[in-house]
């Protein structure tokens, strides 16, 4: 069961009772959906004989597969700008999951909000699938985004980019808008990249993360 969440800064304070047990702990994670997640785990944990304590005291050093993405801290010769990769996780549902994520987060020190994204739905693969627009277009507002960069057939979707932002640039190939991108990040912005696998939004990725005279990944 879980009891209470609090997110603050970059993860959740999370207490939950295992049949029976109560526990709190820290989780380093930054979704709306993940200290649910967590205790589904720590309830099998339990029901296999673990103890909950020890398995709690390592959540703090969790880090995700490379394929459900990640958070880096970047550092930059001044300040460091955080990248939150979901390059190769395209589902309209995992759009609206970033944009609700987005809405929660605020930059610090004039940082800003940098949104690189594709279509949301793989159109070749899924040609018949219905899309919503109307439904996202709340949750791409709410996201609160300063910039926004496309590729692909993003324009398809162009209707409901919010008026508060910026949409600085639109190209094919994630090669099109990696300069400009690039040249835009400044200390403290948060830049957060989603988009369908074929798009290779990842290369673009580690171009971002080549930018850093260190790299912390956070998970």
């Amino acid at each position: 069961q879980l009891l209470d969440a609090q997110y603050h800064d970059l993860h959740w304070r999370v207490e939950a009772k295992i049949l029976g047990e109560r526990v709190r702990y820290t989780l380093p994670l930054i979704e709306n959906y993940a200290p649910l997640a967590s205790v589904g785990v720590l309830l099998m944990a339990k029901v296999l004989g673990a103890n909950l304590q020890q398995c709690t005291s390592e959540y703090p050093s969790y880090q995700n597969f490379e394929s459900s993405g990640n958070l880096y801290e970047i550092e930059l010769t001044e300040g460091q700008f955080y990248l939150y990769d979901q390059s190769r996780r395209g589902e309209w549902f995992g759009f609206a999951s970033m944009f609700e994520l987005m809405s929660r987060l605020t930059p610090q020190k004039g940082g800003r909000k940098i949104v690189v994204l594709t279509e949301f739905i793989n159109m070749e693969d899924n040609p018949d699938a219905p899309i919503d627009l109307e439904d996202m277009r709340p949750q791409f507002e709410r996201a609160g985004a300063d910039y926004l960069f496309s590729i692909h057939r993003f324009k398809e979707h162009s209707s409901i980019v919010p008026a508060s932002t910026e949409w600085r640039l639109h190209g094919e190939t994630y090669r099109d808008i990696q300069k400009s991108l690039i040249s835009s990040i400044r200390p403290n912005d948060m830049v957060f990249v989603r988009g369908i696998e074929d798009a290779r939004l990842d290369k673009l990725v580690d171009k971002l993360i080549a930018m850093g005279k260190s790299v912390r990944k956070i998970y």
